[in-house]
């Protein structure tokens, strides 16, 4: 949490490798509530709530990711296997 939380977004970082077009090498994600549309209302449950739709609900739009964008737009059946394949490899 930064110093001047809730004037200024919480940082999210995940540590652990995750296959998703939102999510970038560093472990940064792509959620517009974190970058330019936070406000000192915004609570941390609905922070939470969008993150976990974002990973659980990926998009090819406006990615981190845009080779991970096109794989999951042309070929989500091989998307799928390669998140599984990083989730085995990284997460367990």
């Amino acid at each position: 949490m930064p110093e001047n939380f809730p004037f200024k977004a919480p940082s999210v970082k995940f540590t652990t490798k995750i296959y998703h077009p939102g999510i970038n090498d560093e472990g940064h994600i792509c959620v517009p509530v974190l970058r330019d549309q936070w406000k000192p209302t915004v609570s941390l449950s609905s922070v939470l709530i969008t993150i976990q739709d974002k990973v659980n609900n990926p998009s090819p739009d406006d990615p981190f990711e845009p080779d991970i964008a096109v794989l999951l737009k042309n070929d989500k059946a091989k998307f799928l296997a390669t998140a599984k394949e990083w989730t085995k490899k990284y997460a367990t």
